[in-house]
């Protein structure tokens, strides 16, 4: 869910920064017992967020605005993967020289289902994950693969046991 002033806040961020390519922003993950916990996205430059993207995706895809030219830079979407699509986009775009920004400021809900997610969607992701590893030859990276899909697995098994 978008808040009310999610737009005029990016939009004059970006009119500030007319050099980004990308800003992401924060979000309170939002549980299905209602509670809502704000997220980790930091403020933090393009050089910070490019080396965390080194090990992980820390973009959180749905407060994303993007100026057309990160799509000329960088191409679009891999349609091919199943998950971690916006990941590997983004790794294309730090290959490609496009500029990043994050912004602390909270500007969605994000609706978690509590992070339950079904054998076959784990399989899905890791797949996604290890063929980004290759493409991107992040090989020193894998061991990050692993400690993604188990923290997946128990986020899922403990929100599971909760009911």
């Amino acid at each position: 869910i978008q808040l009310p002033h999610r737009l005029e806040f990016q939009i004059n961020l970006m009119q500030k920064y007319p050099a980004v390519d990308l800003l992401t922003c924060n979000v309170f993950n939002k549980y299905s017992d209602g509670t809502r916990v704000p997220g980790t996205i930091k403020s933090i430059a393009d050089q910070e967020i490019k080396e965390q993207l080194e090990f992980r995706n820390v973009i959180c895809h749905p407060t994303v605005m993007i100026r057309k030219t990160f799509f000329e830079k960088a191409g679009l979407y891999d349609a091919q993967l199943r998950r971690s699509q916006d990941w590997e986009l983004w790794l294309r775009g730090k290959a490609s020289g496009c500029i990043f920004l994050s912004a602390s400021e909270i500007v969605t809900e994000y609706w978690t289902n509590d992070y339950k997610r079904s054998i076959n969607v784990l399989f899905q992701y890791t797949t996604a994950r290890l063929k980004i590893f290759v493409r991107h030859q992040r090989f020193s990276q894998a061991p990050y693969v692993c400690r993604d899909v188990l923290s997946a697995i128990y986020r899922s098994m403990k929100s599971s046991l909760k009911k």
